[in-house]
């Protein structure tokens, strides 16, 4: 009976392992026949606009961007076979996944993606620069770049207060393009900081460091000095 028993929770074992073992294969399989073709598809959309109902064309068009979006995981991996550094290709894809404006589902190009988001970032900016009072380009440092810009100051002084660092990779972007978060925290009665800093390469990353330190201590001190809640 012992033996029947283990001899079938063996064979059940098996079959399991040989199930999640094909459904990998499948997906694998799935993903690099995907990704060799999905430029296909988006030239076969292109080619199809003259002479394909506008329906089927977009058609098209979601598929290709689908299939990019969703087996972009699958192909982005890093050959780590072997002693020494990454190889460049490796280096690249691990850029690619890194890189937000590389996955976007709305946009056929990273170009296009960084485009639309720095004229949203700066109309949003512009905007709370004239709906918000402000006190601007606050000098917690030495250099062009090392200030704040202070929105919310109808606020009491005590006010609670949100930090805002910018991105940008370390080589872009400033807190001019920033500010676009400030309107809904002030209409709540919460004061914004938007930090400026010098960018690289004018600078080097360690410096990045150190000023954004500097900053910080800027900050400490202005909400102590405030009574910031």
């Amino acid at each position: 009976m012992a033996k029947q028993i283990i001899s079938s929770t063996s064979g059940g074992l098996i079959t399991h392992r040989r199930s999640v073992i094909g459904w990998a294969v499948f997906v694998v399989c799935f993903a690099l026949v995907a990704n060799y073709h999905q430029s296909r598809l988006t030239v076969a959309a292109a080619d199809a606009a003259d002479s394909t109902p506008p329906h089927v064309t977009l058609w098209l068009n979601k598929l290709a961007k689908y299939v990019r979006f969703r087996t972009g995981k699958f192909s982005c991996t890093g050959n780590m076979d072997g002693q020494g550094p990454p190889s460049e290709s490796t280096l690249l894809l691990w850029e690619k996944q890194y890189s937000p404006s590389a996955w976007s589902v709305r946009f056929e190009t990273p170009a296009e993606v960084i485009d639309s988001h720095v004229k949203f970032v700066k109309d949003e900016s512009d905007r709370n620069k004239q709906l918000l009072e402000t006190t601007l380009d606050v000098a917690y440092g030495s250099g062009d770049r090392d200030k704040v810009d202070i929105y919310g100051e109808n606020l009491p002084s005590d006010a609670p207060l949100f930090v805002y660092v910018h991105g940008g990779y370390w080589q872009m972007l400033e807190k001019e393009t920033s500010a676009y978060p400030a309107k809904p925290l002030v209409e709540r009665g919460v004061r914004v900081m938007i930090v400026g800093y010098e960018l690289c390469p004018e600078v080097t990353l360690e410096e990045l460091v150190r000023q954004i330190k500097v900053a910080g201590e800027y900050v400490l001190n202005y909400a102590t000095e405030n009574g910031v809640k």
